[in-house]
């Protein structure tokens, strides 16, 4: 149960509203709730990956809030002092997506404050970059994504980060020095940002590949093609993350977080993903570091017409080759549970290898690294999610 609890700039009393899942609000007066079961995020993976698919549905059922039940969670926010907090745009007109929204009250005071504010941030931006407004898009969940057409007519897309800490702040920065540093070659152009916001402005492209219907082997082929595009060499000094960088990001934050969800997978899961963070922290060589995407899956990688694809979302890391495959390695696991799973799993690190012309192995310990960094991350922020299930792969390849 959510519950959402607010406080105006003038002190008036108090008022709590209540509500199985809170989906849309509107301050001193309309607060809403969705009237639908909680989704299932296993087309949208990892608290990192934020790629485009399609508008939100908009057939949702709303209903006003009661007052007076039992409320297990309460969030305040300070300010409101008026229906719009002096914003064009409500919450629930710009149609935050469910994943988005369940994030976002997932991470308290932080998230909710980002909820609050998105109306004005939105509004601010599309009079600022004279933007005509469509439909959010889903397939996200650490920002706020719509579809715009800017005043010359071109297609392009407003990506609204959601910052919950500095560590956040600073990815959106990389991520921007990143489209800079690719110039449109294998990701979108970006067009604007703000850093404030902070936001992006960038080119619009087609459907991902889910939604093209492609086989799993499909998917993969066209993902590493793309990533051949997109690599380019980097030095240290470009501004980006290392490798080593994020592989001791992702050590600390697979030991915390076992730890936080009260030990959700083996000890030896964990201590095999450390083992292997400290691997790629030894064997790092900047000689070989390029231009490295840092979640590149399918559900980022959309048509760009001609046969070719663009990825969204760029994170923006300086490493090695093999730690761009670590993504395709994660995802896609049914398969995986069906079958032999060790042996799927390393067929699958040679064939992206392969393709590559990059070691196997190296791609074997960074996509097990990524496996229970995922499932952690999602069995943490998401509902009905099969983030134990990327925790059960790992167990196996053991």
């Amino acid at each position: 149960m959510a519950v959402w609890r607010r406080r105006s700039a003038r002190s008036d009393p108090i008022i709590v509203f209540h509500a199985t899942k809170l989906s849309r609000c509107r301050f001193l007066g309309c607060h809403r709730i969705q009237a639908r079961p909680r989704p299932d995020a296993r087309a949208y993976r990892s608290a990192q990956n934020h790629g485009l698919s399609r508008p939100v549905e908009e057939h949702r059922s709303v209903t006003r809030l009661g007052v007076g039940r039992r409320c297990e969670r309460v969030w305040s926010i300070h300010g409101a002092s008026s229906g719009r907090l002096g914003y064009n745009v409500e919450v629930d007109e710009i149609g935050v997506p469910d994943l988005v929204w369940q994030r976002a009250m997932r991470n308290g005071a932080a998230g909710a404050r980002w909820l609050a504010e998105l109306p004005g941030v939105v509004a601010s931006l599309a009079q600022r970059w004279e933007l005509d407004l469509g439909g959010a898009f889903i397939g996200g969940t650490a920002g706020y994504v719509v579809a715009a057409t800017d005043a010359t007519g071109r297609a392009c897309v407003l990506k609204v980060a959601m910052p919950l800490d500095m560590d956040e702040h600073d990815a959106f920065a990389r991520s921007v020095r990143a489209h800079e540093l690719a110039g449109g070659r294998g990701c979108a152009e970006l067009l604007a940002y703000d850093e404030s916001a902070p936001a992006m402005l960038l080119e619009r492209l087609g459907p991902n590949l889910a939604d093209l219907g492609l086989t799993v082997p499909e998917i993969l082929e066209a993902i590493t093609t793309t990533l051949r595009s997109f690599w380019r060499p980097v030095t240290l000094d470009v501004g980006l993350r290392s490798g080593p960088d994020q592989a001791r990001w992702l050590a600390r934050y697979i030991s915390s977080t076992w730890e936080q969800l009260g030990q959700p997978c083996d000890r030896s899961v964990i201590d095999q993903a450390l083992e292997f963070c400290d691997r790629r922290i030894d064997r790092f060589d900047p000689s070989n570091a390029v231009l490295v995407h840092g979640d590149a899956h399918g559900w980022n990688t959309l048509d760009a017409g001609g046969g070719a694809y663009k990825f969204v979302d760029v994170e923006g890391l300086c490493s090695e080759r093999e730690h761009d495959l670590s993504v395709a390695m994660r995802e896609y696991n049914e398969p995986f549970i069906k079958g032999d799973t060790p042996h799927l799993v390393r067929e699958r690190a040679e064939m992206l290898a392969e393709s590559c012309s990059v070691d196997p192995q190296a791609v074997w310990e960074w996509g097990f690294i990524e496996r229970v960094s995922t499932g952690l991350a999602n069995v943490r922020d998401f509902d009905n999610d099969d983030g134990a299930t990327f925790l059960e792969v790992a167990r196996r390849c053991l």
